[in-house]
């Protein structure tokens, strides 16, 4: 198993492997990995929220995938279309921020209702291939990997 990234929600401990698609249980108490669940082709990132809400970023089938850690199971598939890639979630808010490099766009989206419900859309740089939100204001950081600098985007 490769850890690409840890998902940590109270005693709830996620690890993305991209190699393997896969989302896996870590039992830190026993020392070991617990269940696991493939993610569509190819898991690119992923994002808890402080619910226990897990937004993975499916690439390779323009979607993203919404699981919960406790208990461990998938909850949605939603497409989204322009190869979805990187993922953010704004406590505040309440959305769930998710780049897009085929359309270099940001979208947050509001998960409250069990699946996502699009409430904003924004024009980034090109190639978004990271995203992060500053939880005091809601400014969207957004990364290009094609030398296009980061942006910031106000969104409250």
């Amino acid at each position: 198993m490769e850890a690409s990234r840890l998902l940590v929600h109270g005693e709830d401990v996620l690890a993305v492997d991209r190699r393997q698609a896969t989302l896996t249980v870590v039992d830190t108490t026993a020392g070991k990995l617990g269940d696991a669940l493939r993610v569509g082709r190819g898991i690119t990132n992923a994002e808890i929220d402080p619910y226990g809400r897990v937004v993975a970023v499916d690439t390779g089938h323009n979607q993203i995938i919404g699981f919960t850690a406790s208990p461990f199971m998938e909850r949605f598939l939603y497409p989204v279309p322009g190869a979805p890639y990187a993922v953010d979630y704004d406590d505040a808010a309440k959305l769930a921020w998710v780049t897009t490099t085929g359309t270099n766009q940001v979208v947050g989206y509001a998960l409250s209702s069990g699946e996502p419900v699009e409430k904003q859309r924004k024009a980034t740089v090109a190639e978004p291939d990271a995203v992060a939100v500053d939880p005091r204001d809601g400014t969207v950081f957004v990364l290009s990997a094609a030398g296009g600098g980061v942006q910031a985007i106000p969104t409250r």
